[in-house]
């Protein structure tokens, strides 16, 4: 393995802003609510999230079907500690 070569550096150092980025736009919307231009701005960080995560995919590092294996995971781990499948928990 050892050194990055220059497009996965790029690749990781674009992905690793843009999930800073995404994270402040989450954030704003705890602080301040779903207002239009926080939602706005939310999906268009959600989308260039999307964008370098296909990337990363297209460059082979890792697979739609590993990529799709660990929703499947993260999904049943979030019906068992979360509240987002519990449909009383809905506000």
């Amino acid at each position: 393995m050892g050194k990055l070569d220059r497009k996965t550096r790029e690749l990781m150092t674009l992905t690793s802003e843009e999930c800073g980025e995404l994270v402040q736009a989450c954030m704003k919307v705890v602080r301040y609510g779903l207002e239009k231009h926080r939602v706005a701005a939310l999906l268009e960080e959600i989308g260039d999230v999307q964008c370098l995560i296909d990337l990363i995919v297209k460059h082979g590092i890792v697979t739609e079907k590993a990529i799709k294996r660990r929703v499947k995971f993260k999904h049943s781990k979030l019906k068992r500690w979360s509240t987002l499948y519990d449909e009383r928990s809905r506000t």
